[in-house]
């Protein structure tokens, strides 16, 4: 238990200069951004309790939008967007996903998932969770039906 949050904590802040290359590209194009402060959890057992409203919010023509940022691979034709039981207990439910390649960090593309229109076709596949050490069910969607983008 004490290594999985270890392994935990290590992704949630591997994460944190992701949200920020995101919010500076949305700045960059005209976006109002908040970042709410990362909370950690001390342990695994108090996650639930810890966890935020999202990892940025951005104003684009009067209308709030919730964004997660994800580090996911891209060497597959369907992309990991959530894991199903993470997915269900957000509030509210993200309307965008920026999906970077957790196998190539820098200076990457970005796949951007909206939720609003892909939603429907996302299909569920259960995965063995390396964090987690056991089997869950994670949302898939087609990679080449995702806009991407450059985000430096």
């Amino acid at each position: 238990m004490v290594q999985e949050h270890r392994e935990f904590l290590k992704q949630l802040r591997s994460s944190y200069p992701a949200v920020q290359r995101v919010a500076e590209w949305l700045r960059q194009r005209g976006a109002e951004v908040v970042t709410p402060e990362p909370r950690e959890a001390p342990t695994l057992e108090d996650v639930r309790q810890y966890r935020d409203s999202g990892d940025l919010w951005a104003t684009i023509k009067g209308k709030k939008y919730r964004m997660e940022v994800k580090n996911t691979s891209h060497s597959f034709p369907s992309i990991i967007v959530d894991q199903v039981a993470n997915y269900a207990e957000k509030a509210p439910s993200p309307d965008f996903y920026f999906l970077f390649d957790s196998d190539h960090t820098e200076g990457t593309s970005v796949l951007i998932v909206d939720v609003a229109s892909t939603f429907p076709d996302w299909r569920v596949e259960k995965r063995y969770d390396r964090y987690k050490q056991r089997e869950c069910e994670f949302y898939f969607y087609p990679q080449r039906q995702l806009r991407k983008e450059k985000i430096p």
